[in-house]
């Protein structure tokens, strides 16, 4: 399903909503990139998709419509919850990272941090007597892992759900934890993919759907699932008006209300920056949001436009964000008590403006930003 909003400003927003039955996020981005490259007539970026996976991971067919599902008892978990959005700036990733461990990626360092403000949330507001233990499912592209690769544009839902386990009685530290997921992350190489490949395969991820549903099921567990869509291609989509100052997940509603116990990452146009959509229980978000272990590290709900702004500063044009007419933007410069301003108009008023005496007597016209500096 697609949906084309053009607001009366000009500004543009695409909307697309596919099933993860038949797509995960990275095919979904390839459809867009491919549909971007075909509609802008960039052939230097036009996009093949694949479709051998198939073939190579064959479909389930023997389980019952009812666990026809990537997240068991899905219902269930979008009863009485609410969603927030945090972002992790590049020095805080930088410094989460140390903190996470020399093996930790970007991606790990924040799940980690997630998880481990998730289970303290629970914990505080429990009894010692009903603890629970806590399972993170994180997806792995098999693309990559895959001897040999697989080709990056292979359509499909080609992703498997690893399963770490903080126990009742475990430690929750950010390390741990971390520890906890890069582990399974090397589970899952090529000997492990060839099991998954065939009729054989097919028989193997259907056990492990079907252990992943009697995890959920059991009420000893508290499960909590990322989707995560970093590192991939979804600000570099050109549709011929400019790539977009800003990509989110809508709430779904009403084809997917938020789940419970969820946490969607995302970059930024920064793209060394991370935004995560993180879902829990009413409950457990008013102690989540409080943590001061995250609200060191993340903002909470920023304005999406404050990347954009930065990004005028380092690379405005075509290339990147195409100019808008009629638009300003006012930044400190490094000296901290000066302002720059970035001015947008028709190339007829801008004549006119960038000669005007009153505003010459105040500003100096395209100064090298190296001035302070020598």
């Amino acid at each position: 399903m697609v949906q084309v909003t053009v607001f009366s400003c000009g500004g543009i927003a695409v909307g697309i909503y596919t099933s993860q039955k038949i797509i995960d996020g990275y095919s979904h981005i390839t459809f867009l990139a491919a549909w971007a490259a075909a509609a802008s007539g960039e052939i230097s970026e036009q996009i093949n998709p694949n479709f051998t996976s198939p073939s190579i991971f064959l479909p389930i067919s023997t389980l019952p419509d009812s666990k026809r599902m990537t997240i068991p008892m899905i219902q269930e978990r979008r009863r009485n919850c609410t969603t927030r959005r945090f972002l992790f700036s590049t020095s805080s990733l930088i410094n989460l990272k140390k903190k996470a461990g020399p093996s930790s990626t970007r991606v790990m360092a924040v799940t980690g941090l997630i998880w481990k403000c998730a289970i303290d949330a629970s914990r505080k507001l429990r009894p010692p007597t009903s603890k629970h233990d806590h399972v993170m499912l994180f997806p792995i592209d098999l693309r990559s892992k895959s001897s040999p690769p697989l080709p990056p544009y292979c359509i499909g839902n080609i992703v498997i759900t690893t399963n770490s386990t903080c126990a009742r009685n475990d430690d929750a530290g950010l390390h741990s934890l971390v520890e906890k997921l890069k582990n399974e992350d090397d589970q899952v190489d090529s000997e492990f993919i060839e099991k998954l490949k065939g009729e054989e395969g097919s028989r193997n991820i259907e056990g492990s759907l079907l252990d992943e549903e009697d995890c959920d099921r059991n009420e000893d567990v508290e499960i909590t699932s990322v989707t995560n869509m970093c590192n991939g291609m979804m600000y570099e989509i050109n549709f011929g008006w400019g790539r977009p100052i800003y990509v989110s997940v809508g709430n779904g509603e009403p084809y997917a209300p938020p789940v419970k116990n969820s946490v969607i990452l995302m970059d930024t146009i920064y793209r060394d920056e991370i935004e995560a959509w993180v879902t829990l229980s009413e409950d457990d978000m008013t102690v989540f949001e409080q943590d001061p272990n995250l609200l060191s590290s993340a903002s909470l709900n920023p304005s999406p436009l404050e990347s954009f702004l930065y990004w005028l500063s380092v690379g405005v044009g075509d290339q990147y964000i195409p100019y808008v007419k009629n638009f300003m933007a006012l930044m400190d410069t490094k000296s901290g008590d000066g302002i720059e301003v970035w001015v947008t108009l028709s190339v007829e008023d801008m004549t006119i403006i960038e000669q005007d005496p009153e505003l010459l007597s105040f500003a100096t016209l395209n100064p090298s930003p190296l001035e302070n500096d020598v």
